[in-house]
């Protein structure tokens, strides 16, 4: 009797630690607004001969509360970059003026709207996405102190 007893306090126990930890995720992960980003490249206008490439950006609000995107950066690494390590990028930069974006920046961004633009890719980006790694950012400002940032990176076929 005593063996089953204390098969069921460490169960109990398990059982309990598991639910404590399950309900601190979903407190981390709720009440804030969460940006996607998805970017493709070598994009261009099928309604005119214009060799120019773009690359189009979408930003998606996946998160359960609104929040404003601030801008859109790209960052470029020569060799890939860690999360656990802070890699310091070989160039930064931002994309000044969107073409035929949904709105001007900055924008509110509703709980699942989506913002989306064309940059214009260059020969550099062109030799960046080749050479390394680039990934394209959507800065998020939300309602706290801290500025957020989506990322994704940006491959070319």
């Amino acid at each position: 009797m005593d063996n089953l007893t204390a098969f069921l306090a460490w169960w109990g126990a398990a059982i309990s630690t598991a639910v404590l930890v399950w309900d601190v995720y979903k407190w981390r992960k709720t009440g804030r607004p969460e940006l996607k980003v998805r970017a493709h490249g070598d994009m261009q206008d099928a309604h005119s001969n214009n060799p120019q490439k773009y690359v189009v950006i979408h930003v998606t609000n996946t998160g359960d509360k609104p929040t404003t995107l601030s801008s859109i950066s790209f960052r470029y690494y020569k060799r890939k970059p860690r999360k656990w390590l802070k890699t310091v990028s070989d160039k930064r930069g931002i994309f000044l003026e969107p073409i035929r974006a949904t709105a001007e920046l900055p924008y509110k961004l509703d709980v699942g709207a989506e913002w989306s633009c064309l940059v214009y890719q260059s020969e550099e980006i062109e030799q960046m996405v080749r050479d390394g790694f680039f990934y394209i950012e959507a800065d998020d400002s939300s309602t706290s102190n801290a500025v957020k940032n989506a990322r994704t990176r940006l491959l070319l076929e």
